[in-house]
């Protein structure tokens, strides 16, 4: 599958599961928890698409390399739930910055419906 990137330009699609765009009021904004030896630095910032495998962010700020995150979340008809991954890209964008977070923990049964919720957008 071939998609648009928000910074412009035609992509092939990689990713092992489907993402959906979050619309507005779907995802309450985020704080991204970001451990970097043994300090924890805190952004806010907002998810712009979801899968069970990872998601995109767009921070209010600048990220620094390659870190691994920790993020609460909720979701409309879930639970709040947290889950951790490691910053896949990043691009900065003046004072913000957009990036690629791939989980490396996230419970089975939150991802499964996440994938539903997917699979529902995307067979539309």
């Amino acid at each position: 599958m071939v998609t648009t990137h928000p910074l412009g330009g035609d992509v092939k699609e990689r990713r092992k599961h489907k993402r959906f765009p979050v619309v507005k009021d779907f995802a309450e904004p985020v704080e991204l928890a970001i451990l970097n030896n043994h300090h924890l630095d805190k952004i806010p910032g907002v998810v712009t698409n979801l899968s069970a495998g990872g998601m995109d962010l767009v921070l209010m700020g600048q990220l620094a390399g390659t870190p691994n995150i920790r993020l609460n979340m909720r979701i409309p008809g879930f639970d709040r739930f947290e889950v951790e991954g490691k910053v896949v890209w990043s691009r900065q964008k003046e004072s913000t910055s957009i990036v690629g977070i791939q989980f490396t923990k996230i419970d089975p049964k939150i991802a499964t419906r996440i994938t539903h919720m997917a699979e529902v957008y995307w067979s539309k």
